[in-house]
């Protein structure tokens, strides 16, 4: 029913709003110590993982757009009744 991709980035995007969650949670409760550079590393993961996953189910259609947009100025986009004319 879903794609692959979308079920992954469906979870790296839920993962990324949970550690953004606990690390809120964690920044607003005073006296906790938590260690930033683990957090950091971890969303960059996360981050880089989403727009892995983004690429991949949304590639195709973005490349179909940018050929649409590049051979608008073309002059071999004419439909075939105009060409016979």
């Amino acid at each position: 029913m879903y794609s692959q991709g979308r079920v992954y980035l469906l979870i790296s995007i839920l993962a990324y709003y949970i550690t953004l969650g606990i690390l809120t949670h964690s920044g607003i409760r005073k006296g906790s110590d938590i260690d930033l550079t683990t957090f950091k590393d971890i969303i960059d993961a996360l981050q880089w993982s989403m727009g892995l996953f983004a690429g991949y189910v949304f590639g195709g259609k973005g490349l179909e757009a940018l050929k649409v947009i590049v051979n608008k100025g073309s002059t071999n986009d004419k439909p075939k009744d105009e060409e016979s004319i």
